[in-house]
């Protein structure tokens, strides 16, 4: 199977040489842009702009909070992202804390995460991708059909060996980008890095 080689940052990796990254096989990268309503990851313009400048594509990513609006959430993430250009990754939510949907029933919690979705992608024109690992899917997101529709993509969350490949979880038919590690050693990042896999071909969720 072919697959292609990515990362994901955010302010937590520091000063980051994106050059190096570049010329060590690091062929895209997610960028942490917001969290909840208010945050803005401090390092998303700078770092956003270096791997420009270096030549890896990139997108943006949206760290989703339970306890406040999706709407504004997705309001808050496009101030903070502006437009996408031709070659930028599509923008992705991130979904990971389960004590956040404690007491909150599936289907109320996918719909929080689908009014997420859909605020962005009618703003910005693309679809969104999906990270989660099987867990956040199937129990806190009740595995709903609608994660699924409109041209959305996985992005799973499953750390191990990168050759034991996972099966996607439902309602996803395929996982389009896998990531692996959270303790991957990279040239030109001090520290951890999260590690990713493509298993379909960059142009799949690229910004034409």
């Amino acid at each position: 199977m072919s697959t292609i080689d990515g990362l994901d940052i955010s302010h937590h990796q520091g000063e980051v040489d994106f050059k190096r990254l570049k010329a060590g096989g690091c062929n895209f990268i997610f960028l942490k842009a917001s969290e909840g309503v208010s945050f803005v990851d401090p390092k998303f313009a700078l770092n956003r702009q270096a791997a420009r400048a270096a030549g890896i594509p990139n997108g943006p990513y949206h760290y989703f909070s339970a306890d406040v609006s999706p709407t504004l959430q997705a309001a808050h993430f496009v101030d903070v992202v502006g437009s996408l250009a031709p070659g930028d990754l599509f923008p992705a939510l991130d979904v990971e804390d389960e004590h956040q949907f404690k007491g909150i029933s599936p289907k109320k919690a996918a719909d929080m995460v689908v009014a997420w979705m859909d605020e962005v992608e009618k703003r910005l024109g693309v679809p969104c991708m999906l990270y989660a690992d099987e867990s956040m899917i199937v129990h806190c997101l009740g595995s709903d059909g609608r994660l699924a529709q409109n041209g959305r993509l996985l992005w799973y969350a499953k750390f191990r060996s990168r050759l034991e490949v996972p099966p996607p979880p439902p309602p996803f038919g395929k996982i389009s980008v896998w990531q692996f590690s959270e303790t991957g050693k990279r040239a030109g990042v001090v520290g951890f890095v999260d590690e990713d896999i493509s298993f379909v071909p960059l142009e799949d969720f690229t910004v034409k």
